[in-house]
């Protein structure tokens, strides 16, 4: 009996997250702090596989072009504009 109790739990555990793995693994953020960052990019949008997309450029002061470009892959917890201050870092 105290068999089947354990398994009970232990499936009613993993049902669990399973149903709600969305909301686990996915936490949106919003650009309402990043405010800031907009005035330290501009934008450009472009047709991707027919959806638009955007891509954010970091401001310069020089109009050559630039001899590096970095790729930001920050994954699904960030937003694009978080790579802003660490670029300045850099």
């Amino acid at each position: 009996m105290f068999l089947i109790v354990v398994l009970v739990i232990v499936l009613l555990a993993v049902l669990t997250i399973y149903v709600f793995q969305g909301q686990l693994i996915y936490l949106p953020q919003r650009y309402y702090s990043k405010a800031e960052a907009f005035e330290k990019v501009d934008r450009y949008s472009y047709l991707s596989s027919g959806r638009k997309q955007f891509v954010y450029v970091m401001k310069r002061a020089q109009t050559a072009p630039p001899d590096k470009v970095w790729w930001f892959f920050n994954g699904n917890a960030s937003v694009a504009l978080n790579w802003v201050e660490l670029l300045r870092a850099v």
